[in-house]
């Protein structure tokens, strides 16, 4: 065999050896960046999830207060009234 040819066959294998780790490594960073991500998102939609809540329930609690001031300030009418 040739000095080219063992040349040749020790630049095929290196670049085997280098694809191969590349691939690794890419697949590595994937699935971090990947597991990051579905972090982040998670965190946020329970954030979402409890601004929700809070603003459903601060809405509820001043729609009843609200009520509750309207019944509290209600006089009947003289219609209503059982003064026959």
């Amino acid at each position: 065999m040739t000095i080219f040819s063992k040349l040749t066959i020790t630049a095929i294998l290196l670049s085997a050896s280098v694809s191969t780790q590349a691939n690794t490594l890419t697949s590595e960073l994937y699935n971090e960046v990947s597991s990051q991500i579905n972090s982040i998102i998670s965190t946020q939609i329970e954030e979402v999830k409890s601004a929700t809540l809070r603003s459903v329930v601060a809405s509820l609690s001043e729609e009843s207060e609200k009520q509750s001031n309207d019944t509290a300030n209600f006089e009947p009418s003289k219609g209503d009234r059982d003064d026959k």
